[in-house]
């Protein structure tokens, strides 16, 4: 499953006030006067074990990668920096652009920097292409909010969050597929649906993380996952 990240850009109007929030779509969005393009070169860092959205108690972490913060001494625990982290061109896919996420699924941030100059008695959008599958956005450290689904495009009103001179917009993206959604299936690494033999790690990057259970026995055995998926999609068969 690729993972998109497409289109993105800021633009100031006449909207009204709201908080931080997804409003409705802005339409005509590329033929609109007043916007400033954010495709081109992005940092991101992947973050297989979600570290820098979840504190140890599974709760969001306030102190989380969207802050972008920076070691400012030895005695500060940031173990993260976009600054020195890889690049990549957006609008595109992480699957076909770094080739340890040929099969990744899980979460990657994303981080761009620009400048900005408010304009007083106008309101500016962030607007959103797509991004598949889960997007949760922050600008200068504010989170702006949550879209799910990979062909929509969204955007949020982030004039409050935003400041004179140099701004950063995060993305936390998320395109793991929901096997909770397939009867059975519950506790069984997403890795079933790609790797039918276990314990073989083709990726060891990103494999290593996961408890992988696999379908088929390096010995050639079908385990119970095999005849869950089996099921599961004669009953779709049935349905069609």
């Amino acid at each position: 499953m690729k993972n998109r990240l497409m289109a993105l850009c800021l633009t100031a109007g006449s909207l009204l006030a709201m908080q931080a929030q997804e409003i409705p779509l802005v339409s005509n969005i590329y033929g609109r006067a007043n916007t400033t393009t954010l495709n081109g070169q992005w940092h991101y860092i992947v973050d297989v074990q979600e570290r820098g959205y979840y504190d140890y108690r599974m709760n969001e972490d306030r102190y989380g990668f969207f802050r972008d913060a920076h070691q400012r001494s030895k005695l500060d625990l940031v173990e993260y920096n976009f600054d020195t982290s890889p690049q990549m061109a957006i609008p595109g896919d992480w699957n076909t652009q770094d080739n340890q996420l040929f099969f990744y699924e899980g979460t990657v941030w994303f981080r761009r920097t620009f400048d900005y100059q408010p304009k007083a008695g106008k309101r500016t959008v962030l607007y959103f292409g797509a991004v598949n599958y889960e997007a949760i956005v922050y600008v200068n450290g504010t989170k702006m909010g949550r879209h799910v689904g990979g062909f929509t495009p969204f955007n949020f009103d982030i004039t409050l969050a935003l400041k004179p001179g140099q701004n950063n917009v995060i993305v936390k993206v998320d395109n793991k597929r929901d096997l909770e959604k397939i009867d059975g299936l519950s506790g069984l690494s997403p890795w079933i649906l790609m790797d039918f033999r276990s314990p073989a790690r083709y990726l060891p990057y990103v494999q290593n993380y996961f408890n992988r259970k696999g379908l088929i026995s390096p010995e050639g055995q079908k385990k119970l996952g095999f005849y869950i998926m089996q099921q599961y999609y004669k009953k779709l068969m049935a349905d069609d």
